[in-house]
């Protein structure tokens, strides 16, 4: 029985040991790593920050096409989240714990019993070029036993190699897609006497919003190309819209020439919601209130144009008029909607 005793309460001073022990290790070196993109950082910033654009470029989803990942609530900012599930990569989840536009993303990332990470996203424009930075602290897991291990493991393991190429891979991704800008869906068009500079596509009604914060920046930085200056706000046309296929023919455009005024409406027509402006070749009504709550307008505006101006618009234009960032209270937020006969 004493050797019994003895041997538990060595074992018991081994384990304690063991967990002390653990708790003096040096810490691993934060994993790095540096690419220079010729892209504005508002551009590159929105790959990284819409967790929806990193199975674009992540090295991750490329290993594992088994990977399944399921998004939180929110996909883009502060808060934003997923989780994933596959053979090769295993199970984890990932979230963004701090956001600041077009300089900095800093995520948590929970690997479950192999430990989690501290994320960190730099971005530093200089001269139409940024330098983004991309490093990560490694932590041992949050459980009791996965801490101790974890503590161990990270003592003795160079995870440099381990991850690394893995985010050159992720940068070198990032750098393709933001310098790569598809210049086939640049168009200079026309619309009401004003030029606009517009990126085209088709879209899926779902991924509207994120067409326009991915698109709006690389048309900016096209203005600043050519040596122009926006003129009013952004705009969004649409020159088909299929309920069926739940996608819209449309573009994000930006006006580079003077924007005439509208002159005097021949007439005012009520179209449901509110009065609308009827003029030679084009029905103009000023909506106020969320941009998720637009419809009631639209169909109005749809319903009433074949009969003042004897056809369905060939464009409908959006003129974003409130910059949301400088007006919280969304009941102020004007939208120039815009039904236009060619």
């Amino acid at each position: 029985m004493k050797v019994l005793k003895k041997l538990l309460y060595g074992l018991l001073t081994l384990i304690v040991l063991f967990v002390l022990v653990s708790f003096v290790l040096p810490a691993p070196a934060p994993v790095e790593r540096s690419t220079t993109i010729e892209s504005s950082a508002d551009i590159i910033f929105q790959q990284v920050n819409n967790l929806e654009n990193w199975g674009k470029w992540s090295a991750w989803a490329a290993k594992d096409p088994s990977m399944k990942v399921v998004y939180g609530d929110k996909v883009e900012g502060e808060g934003g989240s997923y989780s994933w599930d596959g053979e090769k990569v295993g199970k984890g989840n990932l979230k963004i714990v701090k956001s600041e536009p077009a300089k900095l993303v800093n995520t948590k990332v929970d690997f479950g019993f192999m430990g989690r990470g501290e994320g960190t996203w730099t971005f530093e424009e200089n001269d139409g070029k940024t330098k983004v930075t991309w490093a990560m602290k490694s932590l041992p897991g949050a459980g009791p036993v996965a801490n101790v291990i974890g503590r161990y493991f990270l003592a003795f393991q160079d995870l440099d190699p381990l991850v690394g190429p893995d985010f050159e891979q992720g940068l070198a991704g990032i750098k393709k897609i933001c310098e790569n800008m598809d210049s086939a869906n640049f168009e200079e068009i026309e619309v009401l006497g004003t030029k606009y500079y517009t990126i085209r596509d088709r879209v899926k009604m779902a991924d509207i919003q994120q067409f326009y914060t991915e698109n709006y920046p690389k048309i900016l930085k096209k203005v600043a190309e050519d040596q122009l200056e926006m003129i009013g706000m952004p705009r969004g046309i649409y020159y088909t819209w299929d309920e069926e296929t739940q996608t819209s023919d449309m573009a994000a455009a930006i006006s580079v020439s003077e924007i005439p005024e509208l002159g005097k409406p021949k007439k005012m027509v009520n179209i449901g919601p509110g009065d609308a402006e009827v003029h030679e070749n084009f029905i103009m009504y000023n909506y106020y209130g969320d941009y998720a709550d637009l419809k009631e307008a639209h169909e109005g505006l749809g319903k009433t144009c074949p009969s003042v101006l004897g056809k369905d618009p060939d464009i409908v234009m959006e003129e974003y008029v409130t910059d949301p960032g400088e007006e919280p209270d969304k009941t102020k937020w004007l939208t120039r909607i815009y039904y236009i006969v060619e």
